[in-house]
């Protein structure tokens, strides 16, 4: 039974520290005694009662032992309704981290009812559940509470450290970028000073700050940091753990980020090759890991390996989660991302309706990750030519963004973009030209000038004024784009390709028809074992040279 005496390992370790962690806070107490006994009893009868019988009997699964959890901590403790409220609050938590959020959100309800007021370990796992659906500002207004509440109580530093954590994460995921960085730094400041005892949670706390700092686009402090952060975690961990895994993707993501594909790669690989020997069955970190994998090599122009890492991802968060679950839309969104950059383009449109509707469903309309499904699917409609309804999406993902970011946050850069392509394609050159120089203003500040995102730019706003009629200097800014160290190297190769073949279209505008023939073969060739034959960019140049598919 290796595959369900993992799954019984696993909500046994997190009970057990779920619920241990609330004796820890005042074990020299008799009251606290008593609820260490009344804990222990609780965990044996529930993991002693569901052993097999016989060789033909099988370990019940996760999901039977949570069921039968909650349904003892309900009619149990009679009495003592404290403690069922606090049993109720971890196995609640648990359901939280294993995504069953519904579960998760009746057990914690139930856990702060019957006039029981709320215990402060019920509060942080509520607001953690309102953080992981979508609700952010609420969670981050309850885990001040939580945080104020720790420092008024003062000796718990372990649980004031914990607090910091939370809460800089929070704060991170709603821009909030200089808070977040603050609250990290406190929380390693105040674990460095327990000294040696807290080697793990240091090394855990510092992967925290480091990714606040990718996510604040500190790439290069991200780095730095991540990198002592791994190291540490080795030495603490060994080099085959999920804790190392967790900070080596996050590195990875970071180097992604300076593009530096080929180190981030083999982080990633190692990642993934780990995941095998620690996990015996399907596990969420598995999925975000082969996921990170999938998004690292389309970022790097690897999209046919990066569809079956992508896959892969989506399959085991259906298999964990369901169809109808945020992580899976999450992995199927980034799978239609790459099948539009092979050119499929309805089966990229078919799964960001479906990822946008469930995201709608699981977050409500104001949430950030519906903003970039919106602008996601206004991409994949341009490709198919319906510019109105992606106009429309992607104005309303432009609205969404500045509403939850700020006019001036990075995050809306990918709709400017497709609005700008949008106007292009409508003749509405000066809004296109100005769209596109504010994104390069934008990304100017964080963005090396070499990067395939600011080429990007660089190029749309070339083709912008190839169509105004401006050809000869956007002829120049095509050469100049094309010498630039970032579309060198191999994994630039399809930003390349790209570039070189609306340098084609400039040059026969300009009727310099041989030169535009160069640049078009150039493109074919470039995409070549990297993207389908038919690609519909590639058939488009096949036709002007008047050559066979």
């Amino acid at each position: 039974h290796r595959v369900g005496l993992a799954a019984a390992a696993v909500v046994l370790t997190v009970l057990v520290g779920a619920l241990a962690h609330r004796v820890y806070q005042n074990r020299q107490t008799e009251a606290a005694l008593d609820e260490s006994r009344a804990v222990q009893g609780f965990l044996a009868d529930l993991f002693e009662s569901n052993l097999p019988a016989g060789a033909a009997s099988s370990l019940p699964s996760t999901r039977e032992l949570l069921d039968r959890g909650a349904h003892r901590a309900r009619t149990g403790f009679v009495g003592e309704p404290k403690l069922r409220a606090r049993m109720l609050a971890a196995i609640g938590d648990i359901y939280r981290r294993l995504g069953q959020f519904d579960e998760a959100r009746k057990l914690l309800h139930e856990a702060g009812a019957a006039g029981i007021a709320p215990e402060i370990e019920t509060r942080r796992a509520r607001a953690l559940l309102l953080a992981d659906t979508g609700k952010l500002e609420q969670a981050a207004n309850m885990l001040e509470q939580v945080l104020a509440e720790r420092r008024r109580r003062g000796a718990d530093s372990r649980g004031l450290i914990s607090a910091l954590r939370e809460l800089g994460r929070v704060r991170s995921k709603l821009g909030q970028h200089s808070r977040a960085i603050a609250l990290q730094r406190e929380a390693v400041s105040r674990l460095e000073a327990l000294g040696e005892t807290s080697r793990e949670a240091l090394a855990d706390t510092r992967n925290d700050l480091g990714a606040a700092l990718l996510r604040s686009g500190d790439h290069a402090g991200a780095i730095t940091a991540l990198r002592v952060t791994l190291e540490e975690k080795k030495r603490v961990y060994g080099p085959v753990h999920e804790e190392v895994n967790t900070t080596a993707s996050n590195l990875a993501a970071a180097l992604r980020h300076e593009e530096q594909y080929d180190e981030a790669e083999r982080l990633l690989r190692e990642v993934v090759a780990n995941d095998a020997r620690i996990y015996a069955s399907a596990h969420p970190k598995m999925a975000q890991h082969l996921n990170n994998l999938g998004t690292l090599l389309h970022y790097a122009g690897q999209p046919l390996e990066a569809r079956g890492f992508l896959l892969r991802a989506r399959d085991t968060y259906r298999e964990l989660f369901g169809k109808e679950h945020p992580q899976t839309a999450i992995a199927t969104s980034n799978l239609a991302n790459v099948e539009a950059q092979l050119g499929h383009s309805h089966a990229a449109e078919a799964m960001h309706h479906q990822v946008l509707a469930q995201f709608l469903e699981s977050y409500g309309p104001e949430h950030y990750s519906v903003a970039v499904a919106q602008n996601n699917l206004a991409r994949t409609l341009v490709d198919l030519g319906q510019w109105q309804a992606a106009r429309q999406l992607a104005e309303e993902s432009l609205a969404l963004k500045r509403k939850l970011r700020g006019d001036r946050s990075r995050s809306q850069a990918p709709a400017l973009a497709t609005l700008a392509q949008i106007d292009r394609h409508a003749g509405r050159l000066d809004a296109a030209r100005k769209r596109l120089r504010n994104l390069l203003q934008l990304d100017g500040m964080h963005e090396r000038a070499e990067s395939t995102r600011v080429l990007g730019y660089r190029r749309d706003l070339a083709q912008v004024l190839c169509q105004a009629g401006q050809v000869d200097q956007a002829l120049d800014d095509f050469d100049a784009i094309l010498a630039s160290p970032g579309l060198s190297g191999a994994n630039a190769a399809l930003d390349r390709a790209r570039t070189l073949s609306a340098q084609g279209d400039c040059l026969q505008k300009r009727g310099r028809i041989d030169a535009a023939r160069v640049a078009w073969r150039q493109a074919l060739e470039l995409r070549r074992n990297r993207l389908p034959d038919d690609f519909p960019d590639s058939r488009r140049i096949l036709a002007n040279l008047d050559e066979p598919v």
